[in-house]
């Protein structure tokens, strides 16, 4: 593959992927829950590796000059990549390696919520509430793959956008 619009942030959003699902397993071995783990890692890892792309692009493959649109399509390969394998990761694991850290998920997530009831209730009412609960308790390995392929591309999104402005430069004339 010889197109630096694909090939750059393929080779990252590889790398970044692996780096995450290692993590996962990191913190897994630990003995924690890696889906309580707070994400803050996460999003700057994805901010890392989209960077990394979009630089790597810009100025060792197209002559350290780079256009808006070209920054967004080197993030949007990179962050999709990322949150596809690492989607399809967090499924597979879920699925088929501990299917009970899927209920612990649950019920801890029940449990907090049931910590925070009357505060929750007083906010958004009764009738949320229990659409609340009702939505936790029918929580899927499905639901939560998905859950982290969009948050990755959510925030890829918004990363790639902030990123692409910032490093664009302009042919000099």
């Amino acid at each position: 593959m010889k197109n630096p619009l694909i090939k750059v942030p393929l080779k990252y959003g590889t790398i970044g992927a692996f780096v995450m699902i290692v993590l996962f397993m990191v913190i897994y071995l630990l003995g924690d829950n890696p889906l309580f783990a707070e994400n803050v890692i996460d999003k700057v890892l994805l901010a890392l590796f989209l960077f990394s792309a979009i630089r790597e692009f810009r100025d060792v493959h197209n002559g350290k000059i780079m256009f808006f649109w070209e920054g967004m399509t080197v993030g949007f390969f990179c962050y999709i990549v990322i949150a596809s394998i690492v989607g399809l990761f967090t499924w597979m694991f879920l699925e088929y390696y501990d299917c009970n850290l899927l209920a612990d998920f649950v019920t801890n997530a029940l449990k907090s919520a049931d910590s925070e009831k009357a505060e929750t209730i007083k906010d958004v009412g009764q009738e949320s509430y229990d659409e609340m609960i009702r939505s936790i308790s029918a929580t899927s390995t499905i639901k939560i793959s998905f859950e982290a392929f969009l948050q990755k591309t959510v925030f890829g999104l918004l990363f790639t956008i902030i990123l692409s402005m910032i490093l664009r430069t302009k042919p000099k004339n």
